[in-house]
Formats: structure tokens, C-alpha cells, sequence
């Protein structure tokens, strides 16, 4: 189980890897979509949580 795990991971990490270099080769744009990821990803986290919260107080609340 653990080498299967393990070679899964690895063989999705490469290509991950593989698939960015591809990109940032035919996009120029790349670059400043991944620079800003990491905003949109905490924006985003940030609206579910407020939601989960809102939607459990309003379960609290019923």
C-alpha cells in the first residue's frame, strides 16, 4: 500500500511539474496567474468559511 501511495504521488507530482513548464513555455500570462494564485485560493477559503459559519448559526439558531 505504501509504494503504491508513494509511486501515485510521485508520478502525479512530475507531472504537475511537467504540465506548469508546458504552460508558462505557451502562455506568457503564466507567470502573473501563478504569482497570484495564492490571493484567489485565500479569498476563496475565506468565502467558505464564512458561509459554513452562516450556515451554522442559522442551524444553531433553527
Amino acid at each position: 500500500f505504501s509504494l503504491g501511495l508513494a509511486l501515485t504521488l510521485v508520478t502525479v507530482g512530475v507531472g504537475a511539474a511537467i504540465s506548469v513548464q508546458q504552460a508558462a513555455k505557451r502562455w506568457s500570462g503564466f507567470s502573473t496567474l501563478a504569482r497570484r494564485a495564492p490571493y484567489f485560493s485565500s479569498i476563496l477559503i475565506g468565502l467558505v468559511g464564512v458561509y459554513m459559519g452562516i450556515h451554522g448559526y442559522t442551524g444553531i439558531m433553527q
